[in-house]
């Protein structure tokens, strides 16, 4: 009888992975490290959400303000672009208004949100890897010992298998990783079984060839544990709340942008209108929630629980930052008010 040992690399030493680490050393379980985590990285990047998001009212209104003027010149200058876009740009300089400017800060956040997204995600996926298969190599290295020495003992292979099924089940409730509902984190919060099958693990171990098992070895080893924990891993709940979370988090946002817009300007002929309705919003509260649907049945329920956690903190700040700046606002048309009447 074969066996073979794994000789795994260490945890990648990312910046990522490091991080994700020590909240796991105070808190002794992954599924509560990761909300922790993700809760304080939210609130870290927090300020920056809530200036990019006084700079988005902020530039609504300036448009708006200036719409009236932008369609006046429009309707003068209709036959001629560059005299068009040389007095949009003398507008925009008269009013203080910086186009590129107003742009940047939003690409800035934007850039940042998607780095952090990838590079997570890529790291998440690497502890992911490194876990099942650092699990299969202590469950096989239990199953290995205990086989050895009973069949030293009494030379049975029946009762050597045995005791390597009954060590290999011990060993499972010591290395097991399991958050509420779901019995595995390594796995989605799907259907999906709780003990991979041999393709699923090579798939989601990621071993180079020398380092695989053959399928005969990895059954051998973790086929009791097929057989003790078979069914659902999850119910889809953590599916379910990314995509409702996101959902209303993009119409929180949404909601807020449109009653900024909902402020009456004039046209060219002097009649008052209201802002065209931001299509793009509207696709975004769909496509969002989409997304993060596909990423939490695809992926680890780990993973999975980060991105219920993000987009949840993402409604509760956009809430709390939007009560921040109407009073803010307040506050300034207050001033304003006292300002005039003296």
């Amino acid at each position: 009888m074969g066996y073979m040992n794994l000789f795994l690399a260490n945890l990648p030493n990312g910046f990522w992975q490091n991080l994700i680490g020590y909240f796991v050393d105070f808190v002794g379980n992954y599924g509560l490290a990761i909300i922790l985590f993700s809760i304080a990285l939210k609130i870290v990047l927090s300020p920056l959400d809530f200036m990019q998001r006084k700079i988005t009212k902020n530039n609504t209104e300036k448009q708006a303000k200036l719409k009236p003027q932008l369609d006046k010149l429009q309707k003068k200058y209709a036959n001629n672009k560059e005299t068009l876009n040389q007095k949009t740009m003398e507008l925009y300089k008269k009013e203080n208004y910086n186009i590129v400017g107003s742009c940047l800060g939003m690409l800035v956040n934007l850039a940042l949100t998607l780095v952090i997204f990838i590079t997570l995600f890529s790291a998440m996926r690497n502890i992911s890897e490194f876990k099942l298969a650092d699990q299969y190599s202590e469950l096989q290295t239990a199953y290995t010992t205990a086989y050895d020495i009973e069949y030293a003992i009494e030379n049975n292979s029946e009762n050597a298998i045995l005791k390597g099924q009954e060590a290999v089940l011990d060993k499972y409730l010591e290395v097991k990783e399991g958050f509420l509902w779901i019995s595995n984190v390594w796995m989605p919060d799907t259907q999906a079984n709780v003990i991979p099958n041999y393709e699923r693990f090579l798939n989601l171990s990621n071993l180079n060839e020398e380092s695989r098992p053959t399928e005969e070895e990895y059954n051998e080893v973790m086929g009791i544990l097929q057989q003790e924990y078979s069914g659902w891993n999850g119910y889809y709940i953590l599916i379910i709340l990314a995509g409702a979370v996101t959902y209303f988090s993009q119409k929180v946002m949404q909601g807020k942008l449109n009653k900024t817009n909902e402020v009456k300007t004039q046209n060219a002929d002097g009649k008052e209108e209201l802002p065209m309705p931001q299509m793009n919003g509207k696709f975004m509260q769909i496509l969002l929630p989409a997304l993060m649907v596909i990423f939490t049945i695809s992926y680890s329920a780990a993973f999975a629980l980060y991105i219920v956690i993000n987009s949840l903190m993402t409604l509760i700040i956009s809430i709390i930052a939007n009560k921040i700046i109407d009073k803010l606002e307040a506050k300034k048309e207050e001033k304003n008010k006292l300002s005039y009447s003296r």
